[in-house]
C-alpha cells in the first residue's frame, strides 16, 4: 500500500491525472478494496499535500490540481463501495455557503456505504435550507461541510 501512496502522491504533485487514475485502476485490479484505497492512498495523499502546503514544499497550484484529480478518482471509486443494510437512519448533508464539495462527497459516500440513507443538498446551501430539509425529511442527523473559515462561523 505504501508504494501506491508514494506513487499516487507523486502523480498528484506532478498534476498527472492519467497516472493517478491508472494507479487506482491497478490497485483495484489487485483486489484492493476501494474503501481502503480511499483511506490509505487518496486521503493520505491529500493530507500530505496539505502538509506540503504548510511547510512550503508544495505550491497552491499543486494543491488545487491535486484536489481536482482526487475528485475524479473519488467519482470512480464511490460506485465500487460495498452497500450495507440501512442501520444509521436518515442524514441530511450539504456544503454550507461555499462550493467546495469534496469533503461532503467523501463523508456522504462513507455514510451511505455504512447503511445510512443520505439526502444530499448539494453545494452553497443556506442555513435555513438545512433546517427546512431536516424537518421535512425527519432526519436523524444533519451533516454540514465547509471549507472556508467564514462558512465555518455560520455553523
Amino acid at each position: 500500500m505504501k508504494a501506491y501512496l508514494y506513487n499516487f502522491l507523486a502523480a498528484l504533485r506532478a498534476a498527472d491525472r492519467v497516472r493517478a487514475n491508472r494507479l487506482i485502476g491497478d490497485a483495484l485490479a489487485e483486489a484492493i478494496a476501494p474503501e481502503q484505497l480511499l483511506d490509505q492512498v487518496v486521503i493520505a495523499s491529500l493530507n500530505a499535500l496539505g502538509e506540503g502546503w504548510e511547510d512550503g514544499s508544495v505550491s497552491l497550484t499543486q494543491v488545487y490540481m491535486g484536489g481536482r484529480i482526487v475528485e475524479e478518482v473519488i467519482e470512480s471509486l464511490l460506485p465500487r463501495f460495498g452497500k450495507h443494510p440501512q442501520t444509521w437512519g436518515k442524514i441530511v448533508i450539504g456544503t454550507l455557503g461555499d462550493h467546495h464539495g469534496l469533503g461532503q462527497r467523501i463523508v456522504g459516500s462513507y455514510l451511505a456505504s455504512a447503511g445510512a440513507e443520505v439526502v444530499s443538498l448539494g453545494l452553497g446551501v443556506k442555513p435555513a435550507v438545512f433546517v427546512e430539509r431536516a424537518i421535512a425529511e425527519d432526519a436523524d442527523l444533519v451533516a454540514i461541510s465547509v471549507l472556508m473559515y467564514h462558512s465555518a462561523l455560520e455553523v
